[in-house]
């Protein structure tokens, strides 16, 4: 391979690698919400009657089991979220996976590389 085609997949990898980062960021910030929305339906469990959503700067009195079904949707789309994300986590891990080969001449795969 060229210098110049080598640079140009060595700035491709980069690349890759920064929007693998990012989509880890992204995944590990879901994945806390994900916790604290099932830590809250837990709580709830011991809630009677009346909860209190935060609305911006105040508090909103509303029913446990309607908190419960409000929470439950937003669960569902974070989950939606994380699958999301974890099918470009794979995307771009097999895309740097395939650059990194190039960029090293199609050599074998490294080690702890592979399912």
């Amino acid at each position: 391979m060229s210098a110049k085609g080598n640079q140009e997949v060595l700035a491709q990898i980069t690349q890759i690698q920064q929007q693998l980062q990012l989509v880890l960021m992204q995944k590990e910030s879901i994945n806390l919400q994900i916790q604290e929305m099932k830590y809250a339906l837990k709580e709830m469990e011991k809630a009677k009657g009346k909860v209190y959503k935060s609305a911006g700067p105040i508090l909103i009195e509303m029913d446990v089991e309607e908190a419960k079904q409000d929470i439950n949707a937003e669960l569902e789309t974070l989950e939606l979220k994380q699958k999301s994300l974890e099918k470009q986590e794979k995307i771009l891990k097999d895309k740097l996976l395939e650059l990194r080969k190039k960029a090293l001449g199609g050599s074998t795969t490294p080690k702890g590389a592979g399912a």
